[in-house]
C-alpha cells in the first residue's frame, strides 16, 4: 500500500516555534500524513511549539482529530507544546472516514480518544462496503466487536443478511493473534496464511474488501511494541499482493509516556 504524496499543509517557522497551516479536507488519509509531519517536528526538535492551524480546512473528519490528541502527547514528552486553532464549524465537518469509493488499497489509522468515537470511525469506514454489498472483516476485542455490531445495526444494516450471505466476518482478535504469533513476534507465513484465510472468506473475485484490525493496539498494550510494528510492516506487505482498506487504531493514551511516544512517527509512516 503505497503513501499518497499529496501534500495538504505546510509550514512556516518563527523563533522558537512552527505552525502547520492545514487546508481542504482533512480524512483519516490526511490525518495520518499529518501525524507523521507532527512527529517531525516535535520529535525531531526538543521543546519547539508547534501550532496547527485548520482555518483553510474545509471539511474535517471527527475521526482525524485524534491525531491532535495523540500529537499532543508527544510535545508533552519532549518539553513542549502543540496548539490547536481554527476548527471547522460542525457544518463543515465531513462524514467519510473511510477512503473514496474507488480507493480500494488505503491503509488508516485512527488513534481515538473514546471508545464511542472509534465505533463511528469504524461505522464510517464499514457502512459503504456492507451497503454496497461488498465485504468486511472486524478483527478485534469481544467488548468492540458488539460495540460495532450495535452501532452498525443502529445505522440501519442488516448484519444477519450479511453474515448469510459470507459478507461480514467479525473475529476475536486474541483468538487471531494465537494462529501466527511464535516466539512473541509475529511469523510472516502464519500471517499470510491465517489472514489470508479470513480475506478469501468474505472476498472472493469481483468483491471489494474493507478490514478494521486492533491486533497491533492489543500487542501495543501488552507492551509488545516491536511486534505491533512487525505486524503493521506485514499487513502493508499483504496489501500488495490482496487489494483491501484497512483501518487501524490506537488510542491516544498509547503514546502517554516518552518511550512510547517517539514511536508515533513510525506508527504514523506506515500508514498511508
Amino acid at each position: 500500500m503505497t503513501p499518497s504524496t499529496e501534500r495538504s499543509f505546510h509550514v512556516t517557522r518563527q523563533s522558537g516555534s512552527v505552525l502547520v497551516h492545514v487546508h481542504g479536507d482533512l480524512d483519516l488519509r490526511g490525518s495520518g500524513r499529518l501525524g507523521g509531519a507532527l512527529g517531525d517536528l516535535i520529535d525531531g526538535q526538543g521543546n519547539l511549539t508547534v501550532g496547527v492551524d485548520l482555518r483553510g480546512v474545509t471539511g474535517l473528519d471527527a475521526g482525524a482529530l485524534g491525531v491532535f490528541a495523540a500529537a499532543a502527547k508527544l510535545a508533552a514528552n519532549r518539553g513542549g507544546a502543540l496548539t490547536v486553532a481554527g476548527l471547522p464549524a460542525r457544518g463543515r465537518t465531513s462524514d467519510a472516514s473511510g477512503p473514496p469509493a474507488d480507493d480500494e488499497a488505503a491503509h488508516l489509522v485512527h488513534f481515538y480518544k473514546s471508545d464511542a468515537l472509534l465505533a463511528d470511525s469504524v461505522r464510517r469506514h464499514l457502512e459503504p462496503a456492507l451497503r454496497k454489498g461488498d465485504g468486511v472483516v472486524v478483527v478485534a476485542t469481544g467488548p468492540h466487536r458488539d460495540l460495532f455490531e450495535a452501532t452498525l445495526i443502529a445505522a440501519g444494516i442488516d448484519l444477519e443478511r450479511a453474515r448469510a450471505e459470507s459478507r461480514y466476518l467479525d473475529v476475536d482478535a486474541m483468538d487471531t493473534l494465537s494462529l501466527f504469533m511464535v516466539d512473541s513476534l509475529p511469523d510472516p507465513n502464519r500471517f499470510r496464511a491465517a489472514v489470508g484465510d479470513l480475506i478469501g472468506r468474505v472476498s472472493p473475485a469481483g468483491v471489494s474488501l474493507r478490514v478494521y484490525g486492533e491486533m497491533v493496539a492489543v500487542l501495543w498494550a501488552e507492551g509488545n511494541v516491536a511486534a505491533a510494528i512487525a505486524l503493521e510492516d506485514l499487513w502493508n506487505e499483504l496489501g500488495r499482493t490482496r487489494r483491501f482498506a484497512l483501518l487501524c487504531a490506537y488510542p491516544a493514551t498509547a503514546f502517554a509516556t516518552r518511550d512510547r511516544a517517539r514511536l508515533f512517527r513510525t506508527i504514523c509512516a506506515q500508514h498511508s
